[in-house]
């Protein structure tokens, strides 16, 4: 008997963005029928992301996890009646910059995938 091979993709989405799958199989025909399950993870990241993007936008105090330390901010009068801001000696303030970077990144990629999986409900 002749052996056949079938890669199928499935999806299936609710309207309500509660949860998308997405599922690659390979089926095989040889007088009985048996299948794979080659991939299922690939739109769970895509859901994660999406939602961690929204959860990021509603949550107000997402930046300070980028700062540490205790800011010591001290005004010096200068000759010409202008102050000028500097650090004090107790001014142990950091910025995590890189850190902060990727996590906006990491945002403006969970709303980018949103885009794509919205257009694509109405294409």
């Amino acid at each position: 008997m002749e052996k056949h091979t079938y890669n199928i993709i499935g999806v299936m989405s609710g309207t309500s963005l509660d949860g998308v799958d997405l599922v690659f199989i390979e089926f095989q025909f040889d007088g009985f029928w048996h299948f794979e399950i080659k991939h299922f993870e690939r739109w769970d990241w895509v859901l994660d992301e999406m939602i961690f993007a929204f959860d990021s936008k509603v949550n107000d105090g997402w930046e300070e996890q980028f700062e540490s330390g205790t800011s010591d901010i001290q005004w010096k009068k200068l000759e010409d009646g202008c102050s000028e801001m500097i650090r004090g000696p107790n001014d142990t303030k950091v910025y995590d910059w890189e850190g902060r970077k990727a996590y906006e990144a990491r945002i403006a990629n969970g709303f980018r995938l949103f885009g794509k999986y919205y257009q694509n409900l109405w294409d």
